[in-house]
C-alpha cells in the first residue's frame, strides 16, 4: 500500500465508531491556506483515493 494509501486508512482507524474528524490536505505547519485551482475537484480526487484506499483495506 503506498503513502496516499495508507495515510487515510491509518487516519480513519485513529477513529471510533460514531466519531468525525476533518484532515486538513495541503495546509502547512504555518497555517497558511494554499490557492487551490478548483477545489471541487481536488476534494473529488481525495475522497476517490480514500475510497479507493479503504475499500482495499478489507
Amino acid at each position: 500500500m503506498n503513502d496516499r494509501r495508507r495515510t487515510p486508512v491509518a487516519f480513519g482507524n485513529s477513529m471510533r465508531e460514531g466519531e468525525f474528524a476533518v484532515l486538513f490536505v495541503g495546509v502547512p505547519v504555518t497555517g497558511a491556506i494554499p490557492r487551490i485551482a478548483d477545489p471541487d475537484e481536488l476534494q473529488r480526487m481525495i475522497d476517490g483515493i480514500a475510497r479507493a484506499a479503504l475499500l482495499s483495506a478489507d
